[in-house]
């Protein structure tokens, strides 16, 4: 007989595990994959990173590795040897980007010059941006009759607290930079009061000191020169006519005539004549265009403030401007009066005089840094202004400020072409300046000056933090 096998149903369960099985089968094909895949962007990866440490050498570096190399073939040493050593010890031979691992690069590419600007820009503007709301937060709450305590209370600190914190960071790019551009690592960092982004902001915005054939260039566009003015036509601001370009709504660009300030012009625009003409500081008039950065001048008002802030004993532009300021206060004394632009007022006048000594010591330096700057970039350099004495001769050299640095030395190079010019002192150290603090009720009122903006300083101006950026340069 034939027996029929019996067909078994299949139960709710067995279904279950079917599907189980179906699925964690394909979970194991898929796991393989992914492992086989994940095997294939590893080599990628390496392949990648080998490509990068490939890289084609420059001009400099290969004629830096030929001057090497003729120097062990005068010493007498043999080609099998030098190869030996290069091979061994890689002497004069560029660093590789990648580490070891292949993971990143040991060094930064250097930032161009115009995205320096952009940082130094970005800090500035979230920190006038913070500041100004913090003062805002603060006015509402001082109206409204409420503690100070509620913006801590209500976690309105912890924003204030993380846009500091993106300050810092700019800092630190800006830092990580800096490290690559001589000016900064041989120079301004060795001076008190020129912090990173005081330095940075100078690179980005002189560029480079090849734009500047004298220093009085560099001096005009800090607007910390002079323009022209005419006595006789009623103190009329010589100008240059100028066209400026504007687009309408439309698109189109039309030029318009306008007036700019200038020092440069020596004849009156009114009554042609140049006898009664003379040179007046740089400052905003109604009506006329500026010919100065006005960027650059807000940097260099925080970089002269930078210094008052700075211990007369370890500050050299410090103890400069003490000297310059007990020099002014016998030169004008309380009580007198004087004509200026046609008008009489009060000779001594605190908040004059802080501002004239603060702008002497900032000419002063900025005199120093293009000296220095041009001889580190094999640039030409001039004599500086050498004053004359009552006598009419200038055989006083101790006069001539040098370009000194607080901590260390300037570099070799910077001496010996700083020594040719013949009217610094030995060993570059202004033995005349004095140590002297400044009378406390005179220290007390400039610190109280020094705190107030320049009335065409953007609105959140203030004094350069300097501890907090040494605390960036100790973390890095």
């Amino acid at each position: 007989m034939v027996t029929k096998k019996s067909k078994k149903k299949s139960t709710g369960k067995r279904r279950s595990t079917s599907k189980r099985s179906t699925t964690s089968r394909k979970k194991k094909t898929v796991t393989k994959k992914t492992k086989v895949r994940s095997k294939t962007t590893k080599k990628s990866k390496v392949s990648k990173v080998n490509n990068k440490t490939t890289k084609e050498l420059s001009d400099k570096e290969i004629q830096k590795i030929a001057k090497g190399l003729n120097k062990k073939v005068k010493e007498g040493k043999s080609i099998t040897a030098i190869i030996k050593d290069i091979s061994e010890t890689n002497t004069g031979l560029p660093e590789t980007g990648p580490t070891e691992k292949g993971e990143k690069l040991t060094e930064p590419p250097a930032i161009p010059l115009t995205v320096l600007r952009i940082l130094v820009e970005m800090y500035y503007d979230f920190q006038n941006t913070r500041i100004r709301t913090g003062n805002r937060a603060a006015m509402n709450l001082k109206r409204n009759g409420i503690d100070k305590d509620a913006l801590e209370k209500y976690g309105v600190d912890t924003l204030f607290n993380t846009s500091k914190k993106f300050e810092r960071d700019i800092i630190k790019i800006i830092s990580r930079d800096l490290k690559h551009r001589r000016i900064f690592t041989d120079y301004l960092q060795n001076i008190k009061g020129i912090s990173v982004i005081l330095s940075a902001g100078l690179i980005a915005w002189l560029m480079t000191p090849a734009n500047y054939e004298n220093v009085s260039k560099v001096w005009q566009n800090a607007g910390l020169g002079s323009n022209e003015i005419c006595t006789e036509c009623d103190w009329l601001w010589l100008y240059d006519d100028i066209l400026i370009p504007k687009t309408n709504v439309d698109g189109k660009i039309t030029n318009t005539k306008a007036k700019r300030l200038t020092g440069k012009r020596h004849i009156c625009n009114k009554c042609g004549n140049g006898e009664h003409v003379i040179h007046q500081t740089q400052r905003k008039v109604a009506g006329y265009q500026i010919n100065w950065n006005p960027k650059l001048k807000t940097l260099m008002w925080k970089v002269g403030g930078s210094f008052v802030l700075q211990k007369v004993t370890k500050s050299n532009y410090r103890a400069v401007y003490n000297e310059k300021r007990l020099k002014r206060n016998k030169q004008y004394p309380q009580g007198e009066q004087v004509e200026v632009l046609g008008k009489k007022r009060l000779q001594h006048n605190a908040k004059h005089l802080f501002e004239m000594c603060k702008r002497e010591t900032t000419k002063l330096f900025l005199q120093n840094l293009w000296l220095v700057w041009r001889i580190m970039e094999g640039l030409p350099i001039t004599k500086p202004y050498e004053r004359k004495s009552k006598t009419g001769s200038t055989s006083h050299t101790h006069e001539v400020f040098p370009p000194v640095v607080d901590d260390g030395e300037l570099p070799e190079d910077v001496k010996i072409a700083l020594d040719k010019l013949g009217i610094y002192p030995k060993d570059f150290i202004p033995y005349w300046l004095k140590r002297e603090d400044l009378p406390k009720a005179i220290e007390k009122e400039t610190q109280e000056l020094n705190a107030i903006p320049p009335d065409d300083a953007p609105e959140g101006t203030v004094l350069p933090d300097i501890d907090e950026d040494d605390e960036v340069d100790e973390a890095d």
